[in-house]
């Protein structure tokens, strides 16, 4: 997978009524938008494609023109990709891979994603909603199934995480954060939950929708998980 010298983010999402797999986009986009406006050109005659080495206070420089940048980006423009992808298994995004500028980024469902998988990436971002206070059981089912497969074996390796809640999320969070330190990740922001303020049957079961400033929120993380790594 790493083959060409692209850094590869993989993105993993478990979702229940859609909200959680709309974040999953949101972020997806924002990391393709950040990979193709703020790719960095070659400076090695010959070796196109080549990111530019720069110096340790030039890179500091540098990442702090990227994130500015990011915060400022639309969250629209890479809807049409995202949207065109088919799958066998009839979700398009239950298994896809996207490359831009550098970038290559796998998108998988929790259960289609495996050991393999993880070792192969460069950063991760996971998205999961929320149920009883604790990690919806696919996503959970994942962390059981891979953890020690891959245990010491990604250390260091940054991550971001985002919840979908109907009214907290921070039990979630907790609860992916604590296996993420045990796998030695690095954490890039604070847990980006994202509260439905579901609080009936009705409304906890009921499909939902992004709000454009929720939205925003997650193409943010996901641009800012590709600066850092690009």
């Amino acid at each position: 997978m790493k083959d060409t010298g692209d850094k590869t983010i993989l993105m993993i999402w478990h979702s229940r009524t859609g909200a959680a797999r709309q974040m999953m986009q949101a972020a997806a986009r924002g990391a393709l938008d950040v990979a193709r406006q703020l790719a960095v050109p070659t400076a090695s005659p010959g070796q196109a494609g080549a990111q530019t080495r720069l110096p340790p206070a030039a890179r500091k420089a540098h990442d702090g023109a990227r994130l500015s940048q990011v915060r400022d980006m639309p969250a629209q423009s890479g809807m049409a990709l995202l949207d065109s992808v088919s799958d066998i298994r009839g979700d398009p995004l239950a298994r896809a891979d996207f490359q831009e500028q550098g970038l290559r980024l796998c998108i998988r469902h929790a259960c289609e994603t495996h050991a393999e998988d993880l070792l192969a990436a460069d950063a991760y971002l996971f998205c999961a909603p929320e149920n009883l206070a604790a990690l919806a059981g696919a996503m959970k089912e994942f962390f059981d199934r891979t953890y020690y497969a891959v245990l010491d074996m990604l250390n260091g390796r940054p991550y971001a995480l985002m919840i979908s809640a109907g009214s907290d999320g921070s039990g979630a969070a907790r609860q992916a954060e604590r296996i993420c330190t045990g796998w030695r990740l690095s954490p890039i922001a604070p847990a980006l939950v994202v509260n439905f303020r579901a609080q009936t049957a009705e409304r906890i079961w009921e499909p939902k929708m992004l709000e454009p400033a929720d939205g925003q929120a997650c193409h943010t993380l996901g641009g800012t998980l590709a600066a850092l790594l690009l």
